[in-house]
């Protein structure tokens, strides 16, 4: 019984994981996509 409590329990912290690195992926790639957007429109500016 207890085994199948932590078992569940990694599983699901995998999960969790999982997700948290994915939307953290996801953060890094949108604010790299808009700092270099920024120094874009600051080039074509000057």
């Amino acid at each position: 019984m207890a085994t199948e409590i932590v078992e569940g329990y990694l599983s699901w912290n995998e999960v969790v994981i999982n997700d948290a690195l994915f939307i953290f992926g996801i953060m890094s790639a949108i604010g790299y996509i808009f700092s270099s957007g920024k120094k874009i429109g600051k080039d074509l500016a000057s």
